[in-house]
C-alpha cells in the first residue's frame, strides 16, 4: 500500500505481507516545491503507484500526479499527469488506480455552465482518466456532470476506480441551499465512460455525501461528515444501484465529522470521525464495520495508542485483504507534527489491539 503525507512532501510504500510496519521506499516528486501539497492523495495498484500533488504544476494550484513503477527494490518515476490551464483546478486532489488505468480528480476545474443569460466557466470539477497505452498514459475519457453541472458541486473530490467501474464524489452537489452531496457512477464501455447512476440520500440531516468513497466488488461507502455524521453503503443488484444501509455516528461521536475518511474491503468498512473526542481532546477516531448477511455490524472504535499525541487519526485510510493502515499525520511521533501511521490487523482475534505502528 501508499500512504501520502503533504506535511512533508513524502509519499511511503508499505508491503503488508511481512509482519513488521516499516516503508520499503519514499518519494518525492520531481520539482516539488514545499507547499506542493504533493501526497495529498495516493492509490497503487500492483506495481504502479500514482500520488497526488494538487498545488503543483504549470500554474498556481493547478496540480499534478506522479506515476511511480517499482523496479527491483526501487519505486521509480514513471511520469506525470496535468492539465495545461488549470489555474486553481487542484488537479490531483484525488486519485485511484486500478490496473492501467488511472483516474483523477479535479474538484474545481472550470466547465461551461448554462444561465439565462448565457454561458460562463464554472468550477464545478471534473475527473479524467488515463489508460496505459504502449509506453505512454493517455487520457482515455474526462467526467463531469455535463448539463445537470452544479457551480460549486466539487465534482472530483473524491474518486475511486474498480474493474470497468469509477466513482466520484460530488460533496459540494447542493438542493433547496443545502450541501447533501451526492455520488456519481460511470461505467466503462469499449473505450468510452458512461454515466451510469447518481447515488444520493433523502433528508436534510447529512451532509456534505461524497466528501471520501470506496468501491469493492458491488458495494460502494460514502462518507457524509456534515451535519451528525453518516456513512452510507450502496449495493448493485440487478444492474441497479440501491441504498443498502445508512450508519450513523455512534454515541459520544455525533457532529465529529463521522465519514471524514472511509476504506472498504468486501464485508469490512473502516470509517473515520476526524474530531472524536480521545484522551480528552478532539485527536480522531475510526470506526470498523463488518457486513454479516445484509447487515452492517459495529465492531471496535480505534483511537491513536501507545500514548502518541494524536492530532487526526484516521485522516486517511487503506485497507487491503483485511490489513487496515490508519494515518496521523499531524502526529508527534516524537517531533511535532512529524507523523505516524498504524497497522492493524482485521483477521486477527484481537482486531482492535493487534496493530503496529511507524515509525
Amino acid at each position: 500500500m501508499v500512504i501520502g503525507s503533504f506535511f512533508d512532501n513524502f509519499a511511503r510504500f508499505y508491503n503488508l505481507q511481512t509482519p513488521e510496519l516499516s516503508p520499503k521506499a519514499k518519494v518525492r516528486g520531481t520539482e516539488v516545491s514545499p507547499n506542493d501539497n504533493f501526497g495529498v492523495s495516493a492509490g497503487i495498484s500492483g506495481d504502479v503507484a500514482v500520488v497526488g500533488s494538487n498545488h503543483a504544476g504549470y500554474a498556481y494550484s493547478a496540480g499534478e500526479a506522479f506515476i511511480y513503477r517499482k523496479t527491483g527494490e526501487n519505486w521509480v518515476e514513471e511520469g506525470r499527469l496535468g492539465l495545461r490551464n488549470g489555474k486553481d483546478d487542484l488537479f490531483g486532489d484525488s486519485c485511484a488506480i486500478d490496473g492501467s488505468r488511472i483516474m483523477v480528480g479535479a474538484p474545481f476545474d472550470e466547465n461551461p455552465f448554462e444561465i439565462p443569460e448565457g454561458t460562463f466557466d464554472a468550477r464545478s470539477g471534473s475527473a479524467f482518466v488515463y489508460a496505459k497505452q504502449a509506453d505512454e498514459w493517455r487520457l482515455e475519457a474526462e467526467l463531469n456532470s455535463g448539463s445537470e453541472a452544479q457551480q460549486t458541486e466539487q465534482f472530483g473530490w473524491s474518486v475511486d476506480l474498480e474493474g470497468e467501474r469509477a466513482i466520484v464524489g460530488l460533496p459540494g452537489w447542493w438542493i433547496d441551499g443545502a450541501a447533501v452531496g451526492a455520488v456519481r457512477t460511470f461505467k466503462r464501455s469499449g473505450d468510452a465512460w458512461v454515466p451510469e447512476a447518481m447515488l444520493r440520500h433523502e433528508g436534510f440531516d447529512s451532509w456534505s455525501l461524497g466528501l471520501d468513497l470506496a468501491i469493492s466488488g458491488d458495494t460502494i461507502a460514502a462518507g457524509a461528515p456534515g451535519g451528525l455524521g453518516d456513512v452510507y453503503l450502496f449495493r448493485l443488484t440487478a444492474g441497479a444501484w440501491g441504498q443498502e444501509a445508512r450508519l450513523s455516528a455512534p454515541k459520544g461521536d455525533e457532529r465529529a465529522g463521522f465519514g471524514h475518511a472511509v476504506a472498504l474491503d468486501g464485508d469490512l468498512l473502516a470509517v473515520t470521525a476526524i474530531d472524536a473526542i480521545a484522551n480528552d481532546s478532539p485527536t480522531g477516531a475510526v470506526h470498523l464495520y463488518r457486513r454479516i448477511g445484509g447487515d452492517w455490524f459495529h465492531t471496535a472504535r480505534l483511537t491513536s495508542p501507545d500514548n502518541v499525541e494524536a492530532e487526526s487519526f484516521g485522516d486517511e485510510l487503506a485497507m487491503d485483504r483485511g490489513r487496515l493502515l490508519i494515518s496521523d499525520p499531524e502526529a508527534d511521533a516524537p517531533e511535532y507534527n512529524s507523523g505516524v501511521t498504524w497497522l492493524y490487523d482485521l483477521n486477527a482475534k484481537n482486531a482492535a489491539t493487534a496493530w503496529s505502528r511507524y515509525p
